[in-house]
C-alpha cells in the first residue's frame, strides 16, 4: 500500500494543473443577471411625439435578460399640456380634483355622448372636439353618439358607451335631468365623467367645462336693464325647454332684471335656437301686446328672427333693445345698425373636454369647474369679434382654416 501513494499524489497534481490551464485559457461566461444595453423593440410601435408632450400610446417593453424577463418599467407619461386658449382666467380661484385613481397607461378609448348638432354653434363645438382628438395619437378609439335632442336616446347612448368599455366618458346633456342615471353608473364603475357645455343634476361627475350660462344671462340682463333705464315690458326668447342654457341663462338675466320693480317680463317661450321659430313667436307677441320695450333673446339666431318679425310689422328694431350671443348674422346686424348686444359663448369647450379627459387618465388634477368666460360686446365694440366675410351661420372658432367641417 505504501508503494502506491506517490503515484496517487502525482495523479492528483496533474488533474489540478490541467484544470488551472483550462480556466486561464477559456473565455469568461457572461454574468447571469446582465441586461441588454438597448431595450427590446416594443410589441407595438409607440406613438410619434407631437409638439405638445403627450402620454405614449403604450409603455415600452422591458429590456431582455438572459435568465428571465425583467419586470416592465412603470409607464413614463408626460403631462398633457393645456393650450393657452383653453386656460381658465389667470388669477381665478379653481378647485382642482385629484384624478390619481383614474390614471392608466394608454392607448385610450374615449366615449362622447353629444345631445345634438342641430344648430351652427353645436356643429362648431363638435368639430372642435374632433379636431382636438386628431392631435392625440394616444386615443385609439373615439366612440361618438348624437341623441338628436332626445333625452331618452341619450340615456341609451350613455349605456352603450359604458358597455364598450370606455376609459373616460364625455357628455353634453340634452337637459339638466338627462342621463343622470348613466352618469352616476359610470362614476360608480370608476369611469370618469366629463360634463361639457351644459349643466346636469347628476350628484356625481368628475369635471365640468363650460361657459357658465348663468353668467351669459347676467350679462344680457344687466345690459337690457340699463337700456330700459329700469322700466319696461320684456319678451323672453329662449333655448330648448329644460336644457341647461335655457334654464340658467334666464336665471342669470332674472337676477339682474329683478333689481328693477318696473321691469316686467310679459311673455316667455322656448324657440329652440331657431330663427324661424323665434320669428313666429315674435309675430304672435306683436299681435298680442301693444307695448314691447325690450327683447331678452338668449341667442343671436333667435334675435334675427325677432328683427325680421318687427320689420315685417312695420316697426323699427333699432328702437327696441335686443340681446343675443355671438352668432355672426346677429353680430353683422349690430355692426350695421348700431344697436343690440352679445354675450359670447365660445365653441371650443368641445376641445377642452378632450384635454380634460386625457389629463384625468394621465393622473393630472383637473378643475371641478373649468370655466370658459363670456364677454359682452355692444355696437361700440362689436368690430372686435364680427367677421363680415363669414356667413350668418358662423360663430368665432379656433379651428384651423384647413380643417374640413363635415357636410360643408
Amino acid at each position: 500500500m505504501k508503494s502506491k501513494a506517490p503515484a496517487v499524489s502525482m495523479v492528483i497534481a496533474l488533474c489540478l494543473l490541467g484544470g488551472l490551464v483550462a480556466a486561464c485559457s477559456a473565455p469568461a461566461a457572461a454574468p447571469a443577471t446582465a441586461q441588454a444595453t438597448t431595450p427590446a423593440a416594443p410589441t407595438k410601435a409607440p406613438a410619434a411625439v407631437t409638439t405638445a408632450p403627450v402620454a405614449p400610446t403604450q409603455a415600452p417593453a422591458a429590456a431582455a435578460a438572459p435568465t428571465k424577463p425583467a419586470a416592465a418599467p412603470a409607464a413614463s407619461t408626460k403631462a398633457v399640456e393645456i393650450a393657452d386658449v383653453y386656460k381658465w382666467p389667470e388669477g381665478t380661484k379653481v378647485d382642482m380634483v385629484d384624478t390619481t385613481k383614474y390614471k392608466k397607461a394608454g392607448p385610450y378609448k374615449i366615449g362622447f355622448s353629444n345631445c345634438s348638432t342641430t344648430n351652427a354653434w353645436a356643429v362648431l363645438f363638435w368639430e372642435t372636439a374632433k379636431w382636438e382628438v386628431s392631435k392625440h395619437p394616444e386615443i385609439s378609439q373615439f366612440y361618438t353618439t348624437d341623441a338628436g335632442d332626445s333625452a331618452a336616446k341619450q340615456l341609451s347612448d350613455v349605456e352603450d358607451l359604458i358597455a364598450k368599455g370606455v376609459d373616460a366618458l364625455i357628455i353634453r346633456p340634452c337637459t339638466l335631468d338627462t342621463a343622470v342615471p348613466g352618469i352616476e353608473k359610470a362614476m360608480s364603475m370608476n369611469i370618469p365623467v366629463i360634463v361639457s357645455n351644459r349643466g346636469t343634476k347628476a350628484a356625481t361627475y368628475l369635471s365640468q367645462n363650460t361657459t357658465q350660462a348663468v353668467d351669459i344671462g347676467r350679462k344680457q340682463g344687466e345690459w337690457l336693464a340699463k337700456q330700459l333705464n329700469g322700466k319696461g315690458k320684456v319678451i323672453s326668447l329662449e333655448g330648448p325647454s329644460g336644457s341647461g342654457p335655457q334654464v340658467e341663462r334666464f336665471q342669470g338675466a332674472q337676477e339682474e332684471l329683478s333689481k328693477f320693480k318696473d321691469i316686467e317680463i310679459i311673455a316667455r317661450k322656448p324657440t329652440n335656437w331657431s330663427r324661424s321659430e323665434a320669428k313666429t313667436a315674435m309675430e304672435d307677441y306683436i299681435q298680442s301686446f301693444k307695448q314691447i320695450d325690450g327683447i331678452l333673446s338668449q341667442a343671436g339666431m333667435m334675435s334675427m328672427g325677432a328683427v325680421e318679425a318687427l320689420e315685417e310689422a312695420g316697426k323699427k328694431p333699432t328702437s327696441i333693445p335686443i340681446t343675443g350671443d355671438d352668432y355672426n348674422g346677429w353680430m353683422k346686424w349690430i355692426q350695421q345698425n348700431k344697436s343690440g348686444m352679445i354675450a359670447t359663448n365660445p365653441t371650443y369647450c368641445g376641445g377642452v373636454s378632450i384635454v380634460a379627459a386625457l389629463m384625468t387618465l394621465n393622473g393630472q388634477p383637473v378643475p371641478k369647474l373649468w370655466d370658459i368666460p363670456s364677454t359682452a360686446y355692444d355696437s361700440s365694440t362689436i368690430d372686435k369679434v364680427v367677421v363680415p366675410s363669414r356667413s350668418d351661420e358662423w360663430y368665432p372658432s379656433i379651428l384651423p382654416a384647413e380643417w374640413k367641417i363635415a357636410g360643408q
